[in-house]
């Protein structure tokens, strides 16, 4: 884990001293090919980085029964576990940029500001409930309230992680400075970049749920849900 750490530490430094150096030479390039425009640049509005929330009423199917549940999965895949319910939800990432441009009297230079827009979140969120167990009843209403704490645990990671990617992405495009580069290459670079480096790390970030999901799901838990409504859980899977 600790090696790991170091090996990214030491590859986003990297990275970000060599994107420094390449914007660096561009802005000396438009500089010395229009030095007025250099200077209009700095009038453009600062970039900026918005991370939205996705959240979304939580969707319920009661239609299946529990051994197609148990085929939906594969966070189950011990067989001696019979999946009563399940809760499942769809990791959303996507990111888009809007630009503000500036271009020399060549129409070769362009200075760029870049407003980021990043949505993430688990849409949809869908609760199962094996048809097994009708609604309304003891063994329902077990099952519903354990699957419950799954779809509330998939919208807490999402809220949680936002902080983490605003501040991340925000080292990265917030600057005091424009983007600067050859006409008609800045915001494609930037779309390229999130869609190749940045759109993969949220996606890993949202993924990390699975591991609090798997928690949940104790042997112990598991006990208590199947032994509740006086054995009435037991009996019904017994049929």
């Amino acid at each position: 884990m600790t090696r790991y750490w170091q090996a990214c530490v030491v590859k986003k430094s990297h990275w970000r001293r060599l994107a420094s150096i390449q914007m660096a030479a561009v802005a000396l390039a438009l500089a010395q090919q229009n030095p007025a425009l250099a200077d209009e640049c700095n009038k453009l509005p600062p970039s900026s980085v918005t991370v939205r929330l996705l959240e979304s009423d939580i969707q319920t199917n009661y239609q299946r029964s529990t051994a197609a549940l148990k085929g939906m999965s594969d966070r189950y895949a011990d067989p001696r576990i019979a999946i009563l319910g399940l809760t499942l939800g769809k990791a959303t990432a996507s990111a888009k940029v809007a630009t503000q441009l500036l271009r020399d009297p060549t129409g070769r230079w362009e200075c760029a500001s870049h407003q980021v827009q990043v949505e993430i979140g688990y849409q949809p969120i869908t609760l199962y409930v094996g048809r097994e167990f009708p609604e309304g009843s003891c063994a329902f209403k077990e099952i519903y309230q354990h699957e419950l704490r799954h779809a509330q645990t998939y919208r807490d990671h999402a809220r949680a992680i936002v902080p983490e990617i605003e501040a991340t992405l925000r080292e990265r495009f917030v600057s005091k400075e424009p983007t600067r580069g050859p006409s008609g290459s800045t915001q494609a670079r930037i779309q390229s970049e999130l869609n190749d480096r940045w759109l993969p790390y949220i996606r890993r970030l949202l993924s990390a749920v699975e591991s609090q999901q798997r928690d949940i799901d104790t042997p112990e838990e598991y006990e208590k849900v199947s032994k509740a409504c006086n054995g009435e859980i037991q009996r019904l899977m017994r049929r």
